[in-house]
Order: structure tokens, then C-alpha cells, then sequence
């Protein structure tokens, strides 16, 4: 007695069958049903976008589709989620990429600006903290930073 067969069993065995009475080698069966890289590398991005739960849940059944191990399709998918985090790390901090003004710039007014652009937004007393604040913020990569007793020892 033979035991049942599956659907993808039977699939497989009457492509087999077709494909000998076309009088295809088995090579080129082969070649006939394999994937292309582009169609695994889009099924793999597919893969990379679900849930970590939907994804556990569905990759047994997108590796035999794939013709692949899962512990091999683990790897892709988690490969590709790291290049779309990185991605999105790198487009979270466009706005970091700031190119030095090209003329030298008025520290004074430029505080009165940051002053009166706080004011607009919150209400308090003394803004120049915060504007401080925010132009120590943008400028102490670029400056090299002593403490109040170097300051001290350069005034004698």
C-alpha cells in the first residue's frame, strides 16, 4: 500500500510525467520549474516586510516554494532587514548633514533669531538659555571645549 501524497507531491510527479513525454532530461526539468534571482530576491523582500510573527509563521512554507532550507531563507531575510534598517537609519538623519554656512555669521544676531524663534513657540523669561543651549548644540564637535578653569588660567 503506497502511502498518500500531497498536493505539491502530486504536482511534482504529474510535472515529471509531462515533461518526460515531451522527452525533457531531467536537467532541463529543472531549469523549466527553477526560480529566477529576481523573483527569489522579491519574495524575499516580501518576507523581510512582515511581522516577525507572520514571517515565522509562513517561512516553512516560503522555503519549499523557494526550493530552499529555512535556516538559508532565515539568513536572507535577515540580511535584507538589516540593509532596510540601515536605510532607514540613514534617512532619519538627513537633516544632520549640514554644510557650514559660507560667509561668516553674526553670533549676536544670530542668537537674537534663535531668541525671538523660541519666543514664538513658548513662554518664559529668559530665552537666551535656551538659544545658548541650541548653538552649543550645533557648534561643540567644531569647537574644542575647556573647562571654566582653563578659561581662568588664560586670563592672568
Amino acid at each position: 500500500m503506497t502511502a498518500a501524497m500531497s498536493k505539491e507531491q502530486i504536482k511534482a510527479a504529474a510535472d515529471r510525467a509531462e515533461a518526460r513525454a515531451r522527452g525533457k532530461t531531467t536537467a532541463e526539468e529543472f531549469v523549466d520549474v527553477a526560480l529566477s534571482e529576481a523573483e527569489i530576491n522579491a519574495e524575499i523582500v516580501k518576507l523581510a516586510a512582515l511581522p516577525i510573527g507572520v514571517y515565522e509563521s509562513s517561512r516553512v512554507a516560503a522555503a519549499k516554494r523557494l526550493c530552499m532550507r529555512a535556516s538559508v531563507l532565515d539568513r536572507l531575510v535577515s540580511a535584507k532587514r538589516k540593509k532596510e534598517d540601515k536605510k532607514e537609519i540613514e534617512l532619519l538623519h538627513l537633516h544632520w548633514a549640514v554644510k557650514p554656512w559660507p560667509e561668516p555669521v553674526d553670533g549676536d544676531a544670530l542668537l537674537k533669531d534663535v531668541i525671538a524663534r523660541a519666543r514664538r513657540h513658548v513662554v518664559y523669561g529668559d530665552a537666551l538659555i535656551t538659544a545658548l543651549w541650541t548653538m552649543f548644540a550645533w557648534v561643540h564637535a567644531d569647537v574644542a571645549i575647556h573647562s571654566p578653569s582653563d578659561l581662568a588660567c588664560h586670563q592672568r
